[in-house]
């Protein structure tokens, strides 16, 4: 609930809004060059890196010391 954006209330409860689906299936929308061209630069100034997280290099990293803690703890108890 606190990622939703939107939010209705239905009696004292707050609950996340929703909307009925699409049931055209297929329907055609064209869209004239200005809109697609408004479209082309939305999605290209989009990042996929809004929230950067650990690199592939770094979870290899964590793995490799995980598994040579759990090496060192099985010699030691052997």
């Amino acid at each position: 609930m606190n990622r939703c954006k939107c939010k209705k209330l239905e009696g004292n409860l707050e609950v996340p809004m929703s909307w009925p689906a699409d049931t055209s299936g297929g329907r055609k929308t064209t869209l004239s060059n200005t809109d697609l061209r408004l479209l082309e630069s939305q999605v290209a100034s989009l990042s996929l890196k809004d929230e950067p997280g650990p690199s592939t290099s770094a979870k290899g990293r964590v793995k490799r010391a995980i598994r040579r803690k759990k090496k060192s703890q099985s010699d030691a108890a052997a």
